[in-house]
């Protein structure tokens, strides 16, 4: 089964908290999850292997979200987008 996007009827846009700083928090945590732990094994294949499987997850998953967040709120999302970063605060 593969994952689906969708936003129910009950969704509203949260621009507070950490999605203040990053409109990703679940992926934000997964990249430093990832380089935390190659830096605690000191695992470089392991930290090669993970981070390029999670460019690959970031590069065809965020844009997905964002299009389906667009379509949902508008002008809103947009506005949103221009504020924050998308991973990692103030940079990327």
């Amino acid at each position: 089964m593969e994952p689906v996007l969708e936003i129910r009827p009950q969704h509203q846009l949260v621009v507070s908290g950490l999605y203040r700083y990053v409109r990703h928090p679940m992926y934000a945590d997964m990249l430093l999850w990832v380089v935390s732990f190659g830096l605690l094994t000191a695992n470089w294949f392991y930290s090669l292997t993970m981070s390029v499987g999670m460019t690959i997850l970031f590069v065809v998953r965020i844009p997905d979200e964002e299009k389906l967040m667009i379509d949902q709120f508008g002008d809103q999302y947009r506005h949103y987008m221009k504020t924050t970063k998308r991973l990692i605060p103030y940079l990327f």
